[in-house]
């Protein structure tokens, strides 16, 4: 039997192993999965908030619209306020899948006026899109299946 003086001595070292224990989980979790890592580049938008925000108020002043189609693609419609399709922006796309991998950057491509596309596996993903056009700026981050 251990006495009551032992125990309380043993309960530091316990704490201890569970603390350790507990970081060796979260450190090999983070190190096996990419979707649960710091977003690269988070420090950048940290830097440039106030520009970022002035650019996605402009989008917002102006009505832009984003607007996923497709099942079996990634395609983006985008339109300003009074329906009319957002020609001539640059489109980004960066793609987590929610079944482990590696992060996809992805440009995605303008196939009419308004209507950009891009090529991503089946399954499903959380994209993060950013749509600039001079000094507009909009950012939508949605979770989307897309079919074989």
């Amino acid at each position: 039997m251990i006495s009551s003086a032992r125990r309380w001595s043993l309960a530091p070292v316990a704490l201890l192993l569970a603390c350790i224990g507990g970081q060796t989980v979260l450190v090999r979790a983070t190190r096996g999965n990419p979707g649960l890592a710091v977003d690269e580049g988070y420090d950048e938008r940290a830097r440039r908030f106030d520009e970022l925000e002035a650019g996605a108020r402009k989008a917002e002043a102006l009505g832009w619209r984003l607007d996923l189609t497709g099942a079996s693609g990634l395609e983006v419609r985008i339109s300003d306020g009074a329906g009319q399709p957002v020609a001539g922006a640059t489109v980004r796309a960066r793609a987590l899948s929610l079944s482990g991998g590696a992060p996809e950057e992805l440009r995605l491509a303008e196939l009419a006026p308004g209507v950009y596309g891009g090529r991503l596996p089946a399954g499903r993903w959380e994209l993060r899109l950013r749509v600039e056009r001079d000094d507009v700026r909009l950012e939508r981050t949605v979770l989307r299946d897309l079919a074989p």
